[in-house]
């Protein structure tokens, strides 16, 4: 048999017994060794010259199996069966503040398109022991494995740019990678999942994405009793601010919001970077209103999802924000932002660890009753709220009108189920004044005044607990 004929024969017997190991590797190393010549010009070389590289590289081969037979003879399948672990439900109906958690499933095929397969061994050092990587994989794998117990895990749709093999040679190498949400793809999200067994065993993994969903299922705005009343707030849109951008691949709890978009307000730097920037920002289509973007006190379901990763801080600060659901629009030509809490005291949270897990969903349904705020990083509900409430009067505390004139005062408050006493006989001795009649609204939480002629009344409104606040209201009639 030639030497050619040998050289092939070894590489074949190479081949088989590894099937998941690199040839190109080997052959690119031993290039860079010297070990295997490429230059053209060496096919000029003598016939003595060319036996003896073949000779050099067939003793590399030789060398090669007598090292690794061992290993390969007790190579055994490992059987891996895989499934997609979808967000589990933590409902927030903002108006009741009501809590519930049940698992959601979903189908294997529909969610992963790439798979890559990392087997470490499972002993002190945990080196890589075979890496492979599937397009449009099964549901169930055979890979080879040596001997000994491993660590299997599984990273689905992975970013390009995410992480090189060549980085991972160890399991904690791995554990240190990070994820990028101006990476992943909603339709496709990134995924990771571990399980330890043995060679030659049979284990389930499940993969769990590493974004979390916010919902905004439902939306109206009610301005019945204020001065705006029967207006929509146009414009709408919604979107999420301090939004962690990155978190470690395998990491389960813990995620600290060090890489963030929209740091406070909605950024348009920061959507440019994004793949899919429609994760962090939607325009709410409802078809009616001048903008046909409006939305008024008929309830709309519109189930608009944003997507953020995992931010469970337990404390804010300026460098580790809350992440936020940002409701935006306009009311007449003032623009104005509810901006609330993901899964935070203050607004719908229940109990468990607060803030933003992974791979979790977060349903919000808002009823609006009155302006937001001015800025979109200032709450809404503070989040102390349900501990000291707040009460804001309107139109103020200082009134002028005219005589046959009717002035509203009226009280926006939290909690709105808070007892409100307008004063009877502060009204009743100003009635007996001549100043004015009055009629209290049906909700109790103001009073409307039929101006009669000039003169000075005053009155005053004090809420109870938690809110604690008391205001006196001066009445000027013809000034």
């Amino acid at each position: 048999m030639t030497h050619s004929k040998v050289l092939a024969r070894l590489v074949h017997i190479f081949a088989s017994k590894h099937k998941d190991l690199c040839m190109r590797d080997y052959l690119k190393m031993m290039g860079r060794e010297g070990l295997v010549h490429t230059n053209p010009s060496s096919l000029g070389r003598s016939p003595k010259a060319v036996l003896a590289g073949l000779l050099s590289i067939s003793f590399v081969f030789m060398a090669l199996l007598s090292s690794c037979s061992s290993v390969g003879e007790r190579q055994e399948p490992m059987v891996l069966d895989f499934s997609v672990v979808r967000p589990i439900t933590v409902e927030r109906v903002a108006t009741k503040g009501h809590l519930s958690v049940k698992p959601v499933g979903s189908d294997f095929t529909s969610y992963v398109h790439t798979l890559d397969v990392f087997t470490f061994s499972d002993d002190g050092l945990r080196k890589l022991d075979s890496y492979q990587r599937y397009d449009r994989p099964p549901r169930t794998l055979s890979i080879a494995s040596t001997a000994g117990d491993k660590i299997v895990v599984a990273v689905a749709n992975p970013p390009e740019s995410g992480y090189s093999v060549r980085q991972v040679g160890t399991y904690d190498a791995l554990e240190r990678l990070m994820a990028h949400l101006y990476e992943d793809d909603p339709e496709f999200p990134l995924m990771s999942g571990e399980s330890v067994v043995a060679a030659g065993g049979r284990c389930t993994i499940s993969l769990e994405p590493m974004m979390s969903e916010v919902v905004l299922n439902s939306v109206l705005c009610d301005f019945s009793g204020k001065p705006y009343s029967g207006e929509l707030l146009e414009n709408a849109r919604v979107y999420l601010t301090n939004v962690n951008a990155s978190a470690e691949i395998l990491r389960d709890d813990g995620f600290k919001p060090l890489d963030i978009l929209n740091a406070g307000r909605l950024s348009e730097r920061d959507m440019a970077q994004m793949g899919h920037p429609e994760a962090l920002v939607k325009e709410i289509y409802t078809g009616i209103g001048a903008s046909r973007h409006g939305i008024g006190a008929v309830k709309k379901n519109i189930n608009v999802t944003l997507y953020t990763y995992p931010n469970d801080v337990q404390e804010e600060s300026i460098g580790t924000p809350f992440t936020r659901l940002v409701l935006e629009g306009t009311i007449g030509r003032e623009k104005t932002y509810y901006p609330l809490n993901v899964n935070r005291p203050g607004w719908g949270y229940s109990d468990g660890r607060q803030g933003v897990g992974r791979n979790a969903r977060y349903i919000f349904d808002l009823a609006i009753t009155r302006k937001g705020s001015s800025d979109p990083d200032e709450l809404v509900f503070p989040s102390d709220g349900e501990n000291t409430g707040w009460m804001t009067l309107y139109p103020g505390n200082f009134i002028t009108a005219r005589d046959g004139e009717d002035v509203h005062v009226w009280c926006d408050m939290f909690p709105s189920d808070a007892t409100l006493d307008i004063c009877k006989d502060d009204l009743d001795y100003d009635v007996s004044r001549g100043i004015y009649t009055y009629d209290y609204d049906p909700d109790g939480h103001g009073v409307t005044l039929h101006c009669l002629r000039g003169g000075t009344g005053m009155f005053t409104i004090d809420a109870g607990p938690p809110i604690d606040t008391g205001y006196l209201v001066i009445v000027v009639v013809n000034p």
